[in-house]
């Protein structure tokens, strides 16, 4: 829907993208190179969350790599290069984040999200979290929330089932 309804956003930016393997097109084609094949968007900067880009890594420190199909940078920001230490991002003009999740407290996608709209806000650069629908569907939404303070957690959302909370 980005490249079709909203291009203005991205159109004649430099443009850095937060994606892993959901990043896909409803015909399986990956995020990155839909944007590199649209005239005006320059995709320069690949950020990957935990288990990088194709979602395969299972263990922590995850080192910065390049895209074997499109010889981008890919930072990793799950062990690699410290978001603050990116200089790459410096170059940017908006910021993409293209992550499906589940919507579980516990998972690492929507704290790495977080992250990233705090280090793009103190370097001035927009940010555009691109929607995708709930898996389980939001009209069997049902959850529970943590007791305590809900500050503690970087992303305090609910869950589905009851969840643990210490």
């Amino acid at each position: 829907m980005l490249l079709s309804d909203s291009i203005g956003v991205v159109a004649g930016k430099r443009v850095a993208l937060l994606t892993n393997q959901t990043g896909v097109d409803r015909l399986g084609r990956r995020d990155i190179d839909l944007l590199r094949g649209t005239p005006g968007v320059r995709l320069v900067v690949i950020l990957s969350p935990e288990h990088g880009l194709r979602g395969t890594e299972d263990r922590p420190g995850l080192p910065d790599a390049v895209d074997s199909a499109s010889g981008l940078p890919i930072y990793s920001l799950y062990g690699g290069t410290r978001l603050a230490e990116i200089g790459a991002l410096d170059s940017v003009d908006v910021v993409l984040v293209d992550l499906q999740d589940v919507g579980a407290r516990y998972y690492s996608y929507p704290p790495t999200a977080v992250l990233l709209l705090q280090e793009a806000a103190r370097r001035g650069k927009p940010v555009v979290v691109l929607d995708r629908p709930n898996p389980i569907g939001a009209s069997r939404c049902r959850a529970t929330w943590p007791a305590g303070d809900a500050r503690s957690s970087a992303s305090p959302t609910s869950c589905r089932w009851p969840c643990a909370t210490a």
